[in-house]
């Protein structure tokens, strides 16, 4: 009798406790379930109809982006060309913003989400001077982005990862392309340092040396090794750019450690194979008397100045350009080249030479998320019990 007297309050206790876990789970719940018959507050976004992006990121200068006569520049905090593709990655995010779900309805939630002001990243987007949607971008959750519209509570889903489109450094906002030509319309190149002065001239598909006053003669010339050398400048990209406050002087540019010189034609003159001749072609070609008028040429000049602070990093700039760049190690040798970076192996056989493609060009725009789970996978018991 004892123990009936006591089961039933017992059971009562055991099913309030019940019903309050409920209650509980189901509260936490709607904030995390997808709201698929609600509309959201963000609208659709037309990118290819966007002027202006603002970006502002925790403690950091705001970067405004401005797009011009259809080129894009940065505004602020400083008037600059734009990395286009920096920009376009940004705007294709975007464009294709996919709202998937609720992720939470209450401000308690955005420092979790990293969707208030002390995490997220704040996009403003506008068209014609107009503002169309202010987004903060916060954590990346379960394949989906946290997105917050700014002055509302509620949190979106946002399929895949969106935020580190936005969340760059100014130098990476930047165009950090010093050099772009094609290769084939390289003509000569010379290099002046310490280690020598070295001249070469393009001949169909090789390199042959000019030796003028200055130049030094090289042995056993491997025409790929000069490719090589040319190739690395001809796509040549920055890791950043030297403070403001630097001056020529002080950046070791006045009496600058290395010379290159790349002479070049406009337009490529190589003949499209495919194409056939027409009659005025024909006439061109029975006109000729062998005699054709070379194609003219520009030259760019590269000037190798002092180390920069960090290691392997030095100043460079472009003559007639006001810009102070910084590169890496590997454009320092490139530069600086002596006889032996020339010479055929040993062996007497050319090789292929060195493949250098931009050897200081920012990382692709790899999500870091993905980068993240990459790595993990590929250390060995990584995710392992």
């Amino acid at each position: 009798m004892n123990l009936m007297k006591y089961r039933l309050p017992a059971s009562v206790a055991v099913l309030i406790a019940l019903v309050g876990l409920t209650a509980w789970v189901g509260r936490n719940r709607s904030e995390t379930r997808p709201d698929s018959q609600g509309e959201t507050s963000i609208p659709d976004i037309d990118d290819s109809e966007i002027t202006a992006v603002e970006i502002t990121r925790p403690d950091e200068n705001k970067v405004r982006l401005v797009k011009k006569e259809d080129v894009w520049r940065i505004e602020l905090p400083l008037d600059a060309e734009a990395n286009e593709s920096a920009v376009q990655t940004a705007l294709s995010k975007l464009g294709s913003l996919d709202i998937r779900g609720v992720a939470a309805t209450r401000a308690q939630n955005h420092a979790r989400l990293e969707v208030d002001e002390s995490h997220a990243v704040q996009v403003k987007i506008e068209r014609d001077n107009e503002t169309v949607a202010t987004l903060l971008l916060g954590a990346f959750r379960g394949g989906n982005t946290m997105v917050r519209a700014a002055g509302e509570d509620r949190v979106y889903n946002a399929k895949g990862s969106i935020k580190y489109a936005f969340n760059k450094d100014l130098d990476d906002w930047r165009n950090r392309r010093v050099v772009d030509l094609e290769l084939q319309n390289i003509t000569e190149v010379h290099f002046e340092s310490q280690n020598g002065a070295y001249g070469f001239r393009r001949n169909g598909d090789d390199w042959e040396q000019l030796l003028g006053s200055d130049e030094h003669a090289v042995e056993k010339l491997a025409s790929s090794k000069v490719e090589g050398h040319v190739r690395s400048l001809v796509s040549l990209s920055a890791t950043g750019f030297a403070e403001p406050s630097l001056t020529v002087s002080n950046a070791g540019l006045e009496e600058p450690r290395a010379k290159a010189i790349l002479v070049f034609t406009e337009s490529d003159s190589t003949p499209d194979e495919d194409a056939a001749p027409d009659d005025s072609d024909l006439s061109e070609v029975q006109s000729t008397t062998g005699d054709a008028t070379p194609p003219e040429t520009e030259k760019i000049t590269l000037l190798l100045g002092g180390t920069a602070e960090g290691e392997g990093r030095s100043y460079l700039q472009r003559q007639g350009n006001d810009l102070i760049y910084i590169v890496t190690q590997g454009i320092e040798e490139k530069m600086m080249p002596d006889e032996e970076s020339f010479q055929m192996s040993e062996e007497g056989d050319e090789g292929s030479g060195p493949l250098n493609v931009a050897p200081n060009s920012p990382t692709g725009d790899i999500p870091p998320e993905i980068l993240q789970q990459l790595q993990q996978m590929q250390t060995p018991g990584a995710g392992s019990p």
